[in-house]
């Protein structure tokens, strides 16, 4: 199974100092493909989840329950817009660029890994189209 959280349809519900991380959680919408037969079957989930950067420059105070309106992640070789493949680890340089309404956070940082969260489940939302169906590399 494939799996990406599309970062737009994803709520920041908060975000904490944890010794040399910052351990942003989201509401996060994820995308599930199977491959069923030739083709593939596409679901949408919402799914408590971990952005955490290790090693951040800065320390932005992020607003808490704030709906993500863009975002993205520059590893250095890769820009991944909006879509990020589950599971996500990437170490060096990295910068994860999050729209909240009308003001955008830039946070570089040594690296940065998404894992699920301690509390929560994963919760069907619907079925997605097969055209929304990304094309991005599965690891980095």
């Amino acid at each position: 199974m494939r799996r990406h959280l599309e970062l737009h349809d994803s709520t920041l519900l908060d975000s904490t100092l944890q010794g040399n991380e910052l351990v942003v959680r989201v509401l996060g919408y994820v995308h599930r493909w199977e491959l069923v037969g030739e083709s593939w079957r596409g679901t949408g989930w919402t799914e408590p989840l971990e952005l955490v950067l290790s090693r951040p420059a800065t320390f932005p105070a992020l607003p808490c329950d704030s709906r993500i309106t863009d975002g993205a992640v520059d590893t250095g070789s890769l820009r991944y817009e909006n879509l990020l493949p589950l599971p996500f680890v990437c170490t060096g340089d990295v910068v994860l660029h999050l729209q909240l309404g009308a003001t955008e956070y830039a946070v570089p940082c040594d690296g940065l890994e998404i894992r699920a969260a301690q509390n929560g489940e994963p919760r069907f939302i619907e079925d997605l189209p097969e055209s929304l169906r990304p094309d991005v590399p599965e690891s980095i």
